[in-house]
C-alpha cells in the first residue's frame, strides 16, 4: 500500500509535502487544486513501469491503446518557472507482514537532455536499512551509490536506470551481494 506522495514541480504542485494516502478514500478539494495530479503521478510511473522497452525512463503516454494517462510532454509536466528543469515523484510504500521488504521508499527525479529525452535525474530506492542510489552525470553516464558511501561503486551509461523504477541489470551485477539486497 501506497502511504505518502510528495510531488515537485510536477504540474500543479512545486512541493506537495507528503501527502497522506493510506487509507484514502476519497480526495476532496476546489477545481484546478491538484487532486487529479496525484493519481496522474502514480498513473504515470504504472504505465512507464509496464512499458515494453525497458529503456524509456518515463512513458509520457500518446498511445490511446495501451496507455492509462497522457499528459504530453515534458514541459506539460514541469511546474511553471521550476529551476533547476526538473520534476520529482516520491512515494514510501509499506507491504504486509511476512514481505522480504516491509517499507520502502522511491524517489525519482527526470530531466530532459539536450535532445529533448526525458531522463531519470537520479533514482533512489530505500527500505528502513538500506539505501540505493543513481545519479546522471555528464554524457549520460550514471554513477551507483549503497547507502551513505562517499565514492561511487561505479560509473556508466549502462548503469542508467530501467523504466525509471529498477536499476539495470550491470547496475546490480556491480554491487555484488549488496545487489541481491537491491
Amino acid at each position: 500500500m501506497i502511504k505518502h506522495l510528495q510531488l515537485k514541480n510536477f504540474k500543479a504542485w512545486r512541493d506537495s509535502g507528503l501527502v497522506r494516502l493510506a487509507p484514502v478514500t476519497m480526495l476532496l478539494g476546489s477545481n484546478s487544486s491538484g487532486k487529479s495530479t496525484l493519481l496522474q503521478s502514480l498513473l504515470l510511473l504504472k504505465q512507464t513501469a509496464a512499458a515494453p522497452d525497458r529503456t524509456v525512463h518515463l512513458n509520457l503516454g500518446g498511445d490511446e491503446a495501451h496507455d492509462l494517462v497522457s499528459l504530453g510532454s515534458f514541459d506539460a509536466v514541469l511546474a511553471r518557472g521550476s529551476t533547476p528543469r526538473q520534476f520529482e515523484i516520491v512515494l514510501e510504500f509499506e507491504r504486509p507482514e511476512g514481505e522480504r521488504v516491509r517499507q520502502g521508499r522511491f524517489a525519482c527525479s527526470y530531466a530532459t537532455t539536450a535532445s529533448g529525452a526525458v531522463v531519470a535525474q537520479a533514482l533512489a530506492l530505500s527500505t528502513v536499512a538500506r539505501q540505493f542510489r543513481a545519479e546522471r552525470r555528464e554524457r549520460g553516464a550514471y554513477a551507483v551509490w549503497v547507502d551513505g558511501e562517499r565514492q561511487a561503486r561505479g560509473r556508466g551509461p549502462q548503469l542508467g536506470p530501467e523504466r525509471s523504477i529498477a536499476f539495470s541489470a550491470e547496475a546490480i551485477a556491480l554491487l555484488g551481494p549488496d545487489g541481491g539486497h537491491l
